[in-house]
């Protein structure tokens, strides 16, 4: 009879140990979930991942409409590294007030930062690079290639589904942002200011580069759950690491000067783009943690309609039938993922109501 009670005594103390460790992991995946005042039950916190990624998708869009507010005022070089720093400053007092450690902990710890960083850094300077060397519309089409490659990068690194519905959605995405941007080397040239002595094949090749670097962030960013690695660590080393290296090129040519010229407004919307950054690119490394790259990166592609709209709108763009047909078709495209992945999600219910006793 007692050995039976000291049986019973252990199962309850290890029981009591399992629901402890099962409270704490839900404890930190709430702290690690941007979006604590949604609901945590039922369907609606199985989707967090899409409303991040809405969220990201209009913080890319302040992003893009102040950058080109600012064009001609501010260095972009210098926008780059004002949003680098600042991010770097934000990180650090959310990972404090959060009680998120900042300190690396492990060699592992440590590769992973170092990766996303150099990844980072030559992302950036692709994308400056293929801005500043041929039409932004060409620069535009071929850096939003992301998506396909973080949709086959997700699928050979980490196994991601990437099938032929998949691939058609992300393909029919492209068609869009083609007919949005019209690229010269689609719909023939168009006056643009750029000017390059480089030979004309080297900022193509240099803008794939920045869309196989976006997509290399955007998989390597997944991996941090696995690592253990908070959201907060992950922007605040690489935006570090950035900064560091932005404020290499920012002093060679003075471009401080710009910043000691400009007007107040152009500071204000200089901080609007940095918080905006900051968000747009922390949300999306912790939409990536709930679901598939290629997915969260579709969704994301919502910005190019919100940039659109707002044009028109606002600053009296005159739109082609191209255009509205582009948004159309990457308004359709995102609908469409977000609607397959909350059937598949209810089909996985319904199996698993099915198959419990």
């Amino acid at each position: 009879m007692e050995t039976q009670q000291g049986g019973n005594s252990s199962e309850v103390r290890i029981s009591q140990k399992n629901d402890d460790r099962m409270s704490r992991g839900e404890e930190n995946n709430r702290m690690r979930n941007p979006l604590k005042w949604l609901p945590t039950c039922g369907s609606l916190y199985r989707f967090n991942w899409l409303f991040i990624a809405l969220i990201s998708s209009c913080m890319y869009a302040v992003v893009a409409i102040c950058t080109s507010s600012l064009e001609g005022e501010v260095d972009p070089l210098l926008v780059a590294w004002t949003r680098a720093i600042l991010s770097t400053v934000i990180a650090a007092i959310i990972a404090c007030y959060d009680g998120s450690s900042l300190i690396i902990s492990s060699k592992t710890e440590l590769r992973f930062h170092m990766v996303q960083s150099i990844i980072t850094a030559v992302t950036l300077f692709a994308q400056f690079y293929a801005y500043q060397h041929m039409p932004a519309s060409d620069a535009h089409v071929i850096l939003y290639c992301y998506v396909l490659l973080a949709g086959v990068f997700g699928r050979f690194i980490y196994n991601e589904p990437f099938g032929v519905v998949e691939l058609i959605t992300v393909c029919t995405a492209a068609v869009g942002i083609v007919l949005v941007s019209r690229p010269s080397f689609l719909f023939g040239s168009v006056e643009s200011d750029v000017t390059s002595e480089v030979p004309s094949v080297i900022p193509p090749l240099v803008a794939v580069l920045g869309a196989v670097g976006t997509a290399l962030m955007a998989v390597h960013a997944r991996a941090m759950e696995m690592r253990n690695i908070t959201g907060m660590s992950l922007m605040f080393y690489s935006m570090l690491f950035s900064s560091v290296i932005l404020a290499v090129p920012v002093t060679s040519y003075n471009h401080w000067q710009s910043f000691l010229t400009v007007c107040v407004g152009s500071r204000i919307r200089l901080l609007i783009n940095s918080i905006a950054g900051f968000l747009a690119l922390s949300l999306f490394n912790y939409a990536v943690m709930f679901e598939n790259t290629v997915y969260v990166s579709l969704v994301v592609l919502c910005n190019i309609p919100i940039i659109f709209f707002v044009s028109v709108i606002f600053f009296g763009y005159i739109s082609s039938w191209t255009s509205v047909m582009g948004m159309v078709i990457i308004l359709g495209s995102c609908a469409f993922v977000s609607l397959k992945r909350i059937k598949n999600y209810r089909d996985e219910k319904q199996n698993e109501v099915v198959l419990s006793p």
